[in-house]
């Protein structure tokens, strides 16, 4: 549940960094992102998704607020549509995985 509302987060303020902002919310949006970033890393190796994890690990060395990788505008705009696709599909992905990991467990006697 958790997972979701900060991943829905970052989704909209990736989204909505398409606009012109201030910087402070583009330092926001690391911190927010990178964090979002480095939980997903932890839940998808924790069900086995290596693929996935390799995919968040990338999204979160782009987004790191502590040594911020500079890029031009238009090629952040292309990044920020892309993080935020990847979180979409990935609320998927771990939702699917985790009500097949459900239907497979047998009840305990």
């Amino acid at each position: 549940m958790v997972y979701r509302v900060v991943n829905i987060i970052a989704v909209i303020l990736l989204f909505w960094s398409l606009d012109r902002h201030p910087y402070s919310y583009y330092t926001l949006l690391r911190f927010v992102v990178f964090g979002v970033s480095v939980y997903s890393v932890y839940l998808f190796i924790t069900i086995k998704k290596s693929n996935w994890a390799w995919i968040h690990i990338m999204i979160a060395i782009l987004f790191n607020p502590i040594f911020p990788i500079y890029l031009d505008r238009n090629i952040w705009r292309y990044v920020d549509i892309a993080a935020a696709i990847v979180f979409l599909v990935s609320l998927y992905v771990l939702k699917k995985s985790v009500s097949e990991n459900n239907n497979n467990e047998s009840p305990e006697k």
